[in-house]
């Protein structure tokens, strides 16, 4: 299979969250988490301290205080490791594996077109990424691509996109997810965390 060829890791952080942002969700909140616990994607947990991590992460590539109380890091950040742990499923699912080499590749791309590491590395942050998960994220698009050409082999790429989205609404459903309600509520008709109910708020990083 042919991968899309990168232009900008801002690009490709944008299709990532665009897509997590956009795609209609069949789960919901039903479950509960236990203490500890930010979310749970099927059986894979995601913890207070990992969610700690990855925005101290964000916030100190992006020049900020590591415990700075910012919501919408906090939110966003859950929503992108939520939407990666659901892509590792359903390219796990769907037999697509992307190597280092592969990732290797796409990264040499971007910085032969005039990127430093830190321009990826801040443009990543930008959108809730950290730096130890760049990599990451440029294979999640690597894998969109071939999960994208899987599920409409040879179809106009809106229909290829489309088709995508339903397979990550039937992983989402399948596997089921649920949210602390400390760090919002996961939405029924989208990937991605609404407002914490009213006697709860969002806490900030806490060290780990």
């Amino acid at each position: 299979m042919k991968h899309a060829k990168p232009v900008t890791v801002a690009a490709l952080a944008a299709m990532l969250v665009a897509t997590a942002a956009t795609t209609a969700a069949c789960s919901s909140n039903g479950g509960t988490t236990q203490a500890g616990q930010a979310a749970t994607v099927g059986s894979t947990t995601i913890t207070n301290s990992d969610l700690n991590d990855w925005v101290s992460g964000v916030l100190e590539t992006l020049g900020q205080p590591k415990d700075t109380a910012n919501p919408n890091t906090t939110t966003g950040s859950l929503n992108v490791m939520i939407y990666l742990d659901l892509l590792d499923d359903l390219a796990a699912k769907a037999g697509v594996v992307v190597t280092p080499g592969q990732v290797d590749a796409a990264k040499r791309k971007l910085m032969t077109a005039g990127a430093t590491q830190h321009d990826l590395e801040v443009s990543a942050a930008q959108s809730n990424v950290p730096p130890a998960q760049l990599d990451n994220l440029i294979k999640a698009n690597l894998i969109v691509a071939d999960l994208e050409n899987l599920v409409a082999p040879g179809q106009p790429q809106q229909a290829q996109a489309a088709a995508f989205n339903q397979a990550v609404l039937a992983e989402a459903a399948k596997v089921g997810v649920t949210v602390s309600p400390r760090y919002g509520t996961w939405q029924a008709t989208t990937i991605k965390l609404g407002a914490p109910p009213n006697d709860l708020s969002v806490p900030a990083p806490q060290s780990s």
